[in-house]
């Protein structure tokens, strides 16, 4: 989403190991989210690649991505992983259930 290099670029500004999970369309076609992380020097890997190690998965993407992106990445998270957002619309507005 729009939000995406600008936080991560933030929170590697604050210390944290920042890397970008992608869709594996973004990346073999190169999509700007690709683009922009990796001319930042950002490390970039599918799902499958980068979820499972990570302590924190912030969902950045556009709102109405929100739910399908949230069912691809929650059984890839390990136990005790946190999932962020920027915002609530989805879980507000919505009535996402993210986890019980």
């Amino acid at each position: 989403g729009a939000q995406g290099l600008h936080q991560g670029l933030n929170m590697r500004d604050s210390g944290l190991d920042i890397s970008y999970a992608l869709r594996k369309e973004a990346i073999a076609e190169k999509r700007a989210s690709w683009r922009k992380a990796t001319e930042n020097g950002f490390k970039v890997g599918t799902y499958e690649e980068l979820i499972p190690q990570a302590d924190l998965v912030v969902n950045l993407t556009p709102d109405k991505q929100h739910s399908d992106v949230v069912r691809s990445v929650q059984p890839l998270m390990k136990d005790g992983a946190a999932l962020g957002y920027s915002h609530g619309f989805n879980i507000v507005e919505v009535g996402e259930q993210i986890r019980k």
